[in-house]
């Protein structure tokens, strides 16, 4: 298998522009002869001639030619895989790839990967909105960075980091005996109240803690 010396193939390059061993030479700082030995070895390992020498003159063989117009896109590639590092060590740039839960990524998180999207422009966002079992699969097979959800799942070891209050709302018709009530202490709501809840799309809540209290809201 042939190997490709990248520093020979840089003075290859500028060889072949300029059809010229000694104007090769002053552009890259080395001795005629230095470059004239790249060259060879670079011949050698490929096992092709790339240049002829007629009269005074340095001409590209087709085997040349064809390396030429290899290597511009070689180094074009190379700059550009350069180019896409740098980025990507710039915390300003990159893929952010967030999943939500149904209610929250109805509500919560457009707002707040809009506040996002302002400060950091240049970070390219996938936002994946579904049910809180495919949420901790996708997480748990790492095709997203982040989830945001209503409750911390105990399924996986995750780092979590709680950003927003979860207020819980009892609606209520005008007519009802609690309306008007700005907080409601749990042992009045367990006599007076009831809820149903998609177990799909969010965990029932924990509503035994004695030290929680429930804001109402009348439609």
């Amino acid at each position: 298998m042939h190997q490709m010396n990248l520093h020979r193939l840089a003075t290859f390059q500028v060889v072949a522009k300029h059809c010229s061993y000694s104007r090769a030479a002053d552009e890259l700082h080395f001795s005629q002869p230095a470059v004239s030995a790249q060259i060879r070895q670079l011949e050698d390992s490929l096992g092709v001639r790339l240049f002829d020498k007629i009269g005074h003159k340095t001409h590209l063989t087709p085997a040349g030619e064809e390396l030429y117009r290899y290597s511009e896109k070689i180094f074009e590639l190379i700059d550009e895989t350069i180019e896409t590092m740098d980025t990507l060590r710039n915390p300003h740039y990159g893929h952010l790839r967030v999943g939500a839960d149904t209610t929250v990524g109805t509500y919560v998180v457009p707002r707040v990967l809009g506040k996002f999207r302002q400060l950091y422009p240049n970070v390219e966002i996938t936002l994946e909105v579904v049910n809180r079992g495919y949420l901790l699969d996708d997480l748990s097979q790492n095709r997203v960075d982040m989830v945001i959800m209503g409750k911390i799942p105990t399924e996986m070891p995750v780092f979590v980091a709680p950003f927003a209050p979860n207020e819980l709302v009892l609606i209520a018709p005008p007519t009802h005996r609690l309306a008007g009530c700005v907080r409601i202490p749990l042992p009045n709501w367990r006599a007076n109240a009831s809820c149903c809840v998609n177990q799909a799309l969010a965990p029932v809540p924990r509503l035994n803690r004695p030290s929680r209290m429930l804001a109402i809201r009348s439609w």
